[in-house]
């Protein structure tokens, strides 16, 4: 009985969604913000299904994206992090505007047009070869946030400035990979263009830079930026593992080596890398 019941609300659950689906008014697409499902034109967005109820979630997500990037403006403009309880900031990325950096893309695409015009003007001004004395820039975030970020942003509005930026990070990032393996360090010190020594990474350290530095190769046409992530991808896919399937979490800079008594994981320590 349990089952057939089960089974009878599964069916009703999945009948919910085609009706609620041929309620939909296909003709009326929402054409951009500031507009209205009645104003729609098909074709403009690859979302063409958008429905009056979804219109106004993404409003709600674009009103909630300001709200936040408005606490970030008032308490930690040009800082790192906002800290919003304290209403104060650190600098715990090196002090590279990095919310700043890595938003550019999302205020974009959401059209938030003034707020990202005044970011991009404040990018001009960050120095991306260098940090606060003594720092030590992490790798693998500086990777996916400044860089990723930085990127993000030139696809969209393709001003030189931006690349010229990504450029400055992925020179400054490039010292990680000072190894015999070719597999980068978790720090550099950016000041003193070196890596920091360290030999032990996680495999996400290793694995979650391709996409970013494969693109800058392309986009500036210099191919070191893809020689150094082939060469940390190869490290990893020649390291001898012990078991089939899931990666060790940990991996030697030194000897390219998994360390065998490091977990396995699809979170912390190795879900980007999958």
């Amino acid at each position: 009985i349990f089952f057939i019941v089960l089974s009878f609300l599964s069916f009703l659950y999945i009948l919910s969604f085609f009706v609620h689906e041929s309620n939909y008014n296909l003709g009326s697409l929402v054409d951009s913000y500031g507009g209205t499902p009645a104003e729609a034109k098909p074709g403009r967005y690859r979302n063409t299904k958008l429905s009056p109820t979804n219109y106004k979630r993404r409003e709600a997500v674009r009103a909630a994206t300001l709200h936040a990037w408005n606490g970030y403006k008032k308490f930690a403009w040009g800082k790192d992090e906002y800290q919003p309880l304290s209403k104060s900031f650190n600098l715990k990325w090196g002090d590279w505007a990095i919310t700043l950096v890595d938003s550019l893309d999302v205020l974009k695409l959401m059209k938030l047009d003034d707020e990202y015009a005044e970011a991009k003007e404040f990018v001009r001004t960050v120095r991306f070869d260098r940090s606060p004395i003594g720092f030590q820039v992490q790798f693998f975030e500086m990777t996916i946030r400044a860089l990723g970020g930085l990127l993000g942003a030139y696809e969209l509005d393709h001003d030189p400035m931006l690349l010229e930026k990504a450029r400055q990070v992925g020179d400054s990032l490039a010292y990680a990979f000072d190894t015999p393996t070719g597999l980068p360090t978790t720090y550099v010190n950016v000041n003193g263009k070196s890596k920091v020594d360290g030999t032990r990474i996680c495999i996400v350290e290793a694995g979650t830079l391709q996409l970013e530095f494969k693109k800058l190769s392309q986009l500036t046409g210099d191919p070191k930026y893809a020689r150094y992530a082939e060469r940390s991808s190869e490290a990893v896919e020649n390291a001898k593992r012990e078991h089939k399937g899931l990666y060790p979490a940990f991996l030697y800079t030194d000897t390219g080596l998994f360390d065998q008594s490091s977990d396995y994981s699809v979170g912390a320590y190795s879900d980007s890398f999958y």
